[in-house]
């Protein structure tokens, strides 16, 4: 099976180098909740920013992660900061990490429960969008979720 994998990442989804993929894909998974950074991770993977982006986008198309926008009210900014990452399937995550231990007492249990509620949301048919509020000086204080009633989108 994993032969199988390693063909796939490498001719269907066009990546020429696949340990630095999977590299990324567990650099990733370690940190569910958190921000993207792409500059900290073309230093820790040794990729360029342009490499780095592209397996992200394939990872956002092949619905193994989700990236979510911080609020702003300017869409410029909002585009242009850094997003938080989310995996669309919490135990491809625990397998890529091989940490399958009791929720109540794994060291990752608050970004683990972070990334639940993201991926219930998700599927929600009401919800429309989700972005994280933070203050001017980069501190986090929540999550913003924007669900469609009719004709109305609504913020929460």
């Amino acid at each position: 099976m994993p032969d199988l994998i390693r063909w796939l990442v490498a001719n269907f989804l066009k990546i020429e180098l696949p340990d630095k993929y999977n590299n990324l894909v567990k650099v990733l998974s370690s940190q569910i909740g958190n921000l993207v950074n792409i500059p900290e991770l073309t230093n820790t993977l040794g990729l360029n920013r342009l490499t780095v982006k592209k397996y992200i986008s394939t990872l956002k198309a092949a619905f193994i992660i989700s990236l979510v926008s911080p609020f702003y009210k300017n869409i410029r900014s909002e585009i242009s900061k850094i997003p938080k990452v989310y995996f669309d399937n919490t135990g491809l995550r625990n397998s890529i990490i091989n940490s399958f231990g009791e929720v109540n007492i794994r060291p990752d249990r608050g970004e683990l429960l972070e990334n639940f509620i993201y991926t219930q949301l998700k599927v929600s048919k009401f919800l429309k969008d989700v972005r994280f509020w933070r203050t001017k000086t980069g501190g986090e204080v929540g999550t913003r979720f924007c669900y469609r009633i009719g004709q109305e989108d609504n913020w929460f």
